[in-house]
C-alpha cells in the first residue's frame, strides 16, 4: 500500500495556503455581504435580472469543473494579485459611499480575480476568465445608462415605425 504521508515543508506549505484561503474567504464574505444582499433584493425585485439567482451556481460549477487547473502550485502566486485586490477594496469603498450598486458589484467581481492571482497565480486567473466574466452577467445594468442607450433607440423605430406606416 502506498504511503500518504505528507513531508513536513509540504505540510506547512499546504496548511499556509489553506489558511490563505480561509483568510481570503473570511474578508469576501465580511466585506461583501452587503453587495450580496443588495443584489438579490435586485433579482427579486425585478424579473429584468432574476438571471443573477442562476448565474453564480454556473460560474461555481465552471470553476469546479476547472478544478484540476487551478490548483496552487509553487511559486506561481503573484503579489499583483494583492494589489488588485487593494484596488477592488478601495472600489468597493468608493461604490459603497456613493452609492452605486454597479461599481461595488463590480468591485466584487474583481476581488475574486485579485484573490486569485494573489493566491493560485495568473494561470489560474486565465483559466477563471470565463467564470469571473459569467459573473459579471449578475450584475444589474445601470438604470442611467441604460436609459440613454434605450431612449434614442425607442425613437429611432418610432420614427422608422410611423415613416412605414406613411409609406404602406
Amino acid at each position: 500500500m502506498a504511503d500518504l504521508t505528507i513531508s513536513p515543508p509540504t505540510a506547512r506549505r499546504h496548511r499556509a495556503v489553506v489558511l490563505l484561503l480561509g483568510l481570503t474567504v473570511a474578508v469576501f464574505v465580511a466585506v461583501f455581504f452587503p453587495v450580496w444582499k443588495d443584489l438579490v433584493t435586485a433579482w427579486s425585485a425585478s424579473a429584468d435580472y432574476s438571471q443573477g439567482f442562476f448565474i453564480v451556481p454556473l460560474a461555481l460549477y465552471v470553476w469546479w469543473r476547472k478544478r484540476e487547473e487551478l490548483r496552487p502550485e509553487p511559486g506561481r502566486a503573484s503579489w499583483a494579485g494583492l494589489a488588485l485586490a487593494a484596488v477592488a477594496l478601495a472600489l468597493y469603498l468608493l461604490g459603497h459611499l456613493a452609492e452605486i450598486l454597479t461599481l461595488s458589484s463590480v468591485s466584487l467581481v474583481l476581488f475574486l480575480a485579485g484573490a486569485i492571482v494573489f493566491l493560485l497565480g495568473w494561470q489560474a486567473a486565465r483559466q477563471s476568465a470565463f467564470p469571473l466574466f459569467l459573473l459579471l452577467l449578475m450584475i444589474p445594468f445601470p438604470m442611467q445608462l441604460y436609459t440613454t442607450l434605450t431612449v434614442p433607440l425607442q425613437l429611432l423605430v418610432s420614427q422608422a415605425a410611423a415613416a412605414l406606416a406613411q409609406w404602406g
